[in-house]
């Protein structure tokens, strides 16, 4: 029973102890989305970087092709790269990149070229790293 100060009843201020939980079990419930869906940007921005790298490539192949009006080699493609971290003599060329899928650590995105005459042959060794 509630108690009469000065005439007026005294009321209770703030939030009960229900209410304060399931407000901080909302909080959690959307903090977990947010972690999940950080991490799936994350791994597509990461993908994206790889398929940069990738493109790099294949540009280098039209550009020696453009300049030479001959299939290049793999020590022609590192070098039209323009990257100096590129390396590679024969297929596969390594370039470094910030994450690898296996590990989802920094390495060396391995890149297999089955032909040196067309472009169309050069993907990644590990096709998760490009998808």
């Amino acid at each position: 029973m509630r108690q009469f100060i000065n005439g007026n009843s005294a009321k209770q201020k703030g939030f009960t102890l229900v209410e304060l939980i399931i407000v901080i079990v909302i909080i959690g419930i959307l903090s977990a989305v947010a972690v999940i869906k950080m991490t799936s940007v994350t791994d597509s921005a990461n993908k994206a970087a790889n398929k940069a790298v990738l493109g790099m490539v294949k540009s280098a192949w039209s550009a020696a092709y453009a300049v030479t009006k001959a299939t290049p080699n793999a020590t022609t493609l590192v070098a039209q790269t323009g990257d100096p971290q590129c390396t590679g003599t024969a297929s596969p060329i390594s370039c470094p990149v910030a994450w690898l899928s296996g590990t989802g650590a920094a390495g060396n995105l391995s890149i297999t070229i089955a032909d040196f005459a067309t472009p169309n042959t050069i993907g990644c060794t590990t096709p998760a790293d490009c998808d």
